[in-house]
């Protein structure tokens, strides 16, 4: 890294989770990008803070790479001491904030130590009530298990609703075994009212979900031909899920069945239905008014279509996204002809796929839903064509797409393929995601 960042390219690689974030840091300090570190370490900035949890620890080698730790410290337990329900993503950023104190109060800092207890005693989130449970119970064990017992009593006994099984119990008997926690919360009973109640209320549960417990999950039930023949006639369900479940899963004769009726249907809103169906299966034959509906006016239906199409490998289908590869009129419509290419790729299509991709540095929403649709469907592209001209468009996933989970899945195929550079690869060794670092070792 030959020169710092302005603030906005700083902010495209922390948003993201990139490692050049952190050697920025350490190189050139945080004197231009303060306000910008510390925003993201108070609020969630990750594309899916459920699916990629906090970013604290990372966030915090950055922190301790400044001479300004006691600043961020001081400014990140004040956000954790006033965050409340109410703002987008409070939760995740309470829970990362929790995630800094935990750290600060390992530290010493008994003001970190503190801020978890109020924060897990004020329950500030209506439907999150394990927010801080982790984190207590990583802090002290046990106590703080028996702390949170009593407290979720207290609000038993008042009338409240209480989820608290669902949060720091189970990780409890992972960790110590469903026995001694359920002796320990025993013990604990004798002195407190509210350990009283919570026991009353969870306790036959904790053998049940002790480690090696069998925790089976329920297969998702497939909709019958039936039940998606009416749902066809009503235009029901605005979503494709359950079709596409219903098509992976459909015998060839149902299939057929819904294909002719795709063949001969009027409606807009039943041929989308009927699309859907062939969502991972392969139509039955390429008919012409499949090609036809991706020129229609509805962007749903020419989404539909592609994706049905994209199934078959056939000269018409690749001559069909090429020629939308020329001119895209939009991002949906370009990940469509990326995804009809899925099993028609061709070695000289890279070039003029990576000439379509945007390459602005935006951070907005969308751009990142934009980025995110156009990565899942390139990584899916390089999944069935393990050719190593794709490396450029996976490398703009690497560069543009939001999600850490889809970054992880392109340097996988970069390494596999020899084509991860000697600047990547560096900068991956500081990545937000554990696995990427390891990857690179």
């Amino acid at each position: 890294m030959n020169n710092p960042f302005i603030p906005e390219q700083f902010c495209s690689a922390l948003y993201k989770g990139l490692g050049r974030a952190v050697l920025h840091v350490r190189k050139y300090g945080d004197e231009q990008i303060r306000k910008h570190l510390l925003d993201a370490c108070v609020h969630v900035r990750s594309y899916d803070p459920q699916i990629e949890g906090s970013r604290a620890e990372w966030l915090l080698e950055m922190v301790d790479a400044t001479s300004h730790g006691d600043f961020y410290r001081e400014a990140i337990l004040d956000a954790l001491e006033v965050v409340e329900e109410g703002a987008v993503d409070a939760v995740w950023s309470a829970d990362q904030l929790c995630d800094f104190a935990l750290h600060y109060a390992r530290r010493g800092h008994q003001r970190g130590r503190e801020l978890l207890y109020q924060v897990y005693r004020e329950n500030r989130f209506s439907e999150a009530d394990w927010v801080a449970a982790d984190q207590l119970l990583s802090l002290d064990g046990l106590d703080g298990l028996t702390f949170m017992a009593e407290v979720a009593g207290e609000r038993i006994l008042a009338g409240d609703r209480v989820d608290q099984w669902d949060a720091a119990v189970p990780t409890a008997c992972e960790e110590f075994g469903s026995v001694q926690v359920l002796a320990r919360l025993q013990e604990a009973s004798a002195q407190s009212l509210g350990v009283s109640a919570f026991l009353e209320q969870f306790a036959e549960a904790l053998p049940r979900r002790d480690k090696g417990a069998d925790v089976t999950g329920i297969r998702r039930k497939v909709p019958s031909y039936e039940v998606i023949s009416q749902a066809i006639d009503e235009a029901r369900w605005q979503v494709g899920f359950q079709f596409r479940w219903f098509g992976r899963h459909a015998s060839a004769e149902e299939l057929c069945a819904i294909f002719d009726r795709l063949l001969g249907e009027q409606e807009l809103e039943a041929a989308l239905r009927c699309l859907w169906v062939f969502d991972s299966r392969e139509l039955p034959e390429l008919a012409p008014r499949v090609f036809e509906w991706l020129d229609s006016d509805d962007e749903r239906l020419r989404t539909a279509a592609a994706s049905a199409l994209a199934n078959t490998s056939d000269s018409r289908v690749r001559q069909a996204a090429v020629d939308r590869l020329e001119e895209p009129s939009s991002t949906t419509d370009l990940a469509a002809a990326i995804e009809m290419l899925r099993r028609n790729f061709r070695t000289d299509d890279a070039d003029l796929i990576l000439r379509c991709l945007p390459n602005d540095e935006s951070i907005s929403d969308e751009a990142k839903t934009r980025n995110h649709s156009l990565g899942s469907v390139l990584l899916e592209l390089a999944e069935n064509n393990a050719d190593a001209a794709l490396a450029p468009c996976l490398t703009w996933v690497y560069e543009k797409g939001p999600c850490s989970r889809c970054r992880t899945r392109a340097i996988e195929h970069l390494l596999e393929w020899g084509e991860l550079s000697d600047k990547l690869r560096d900068e991956c060794r500081f990545d937000v995601v554990e696995e990427i670092r390891e990857l690179v070792v």
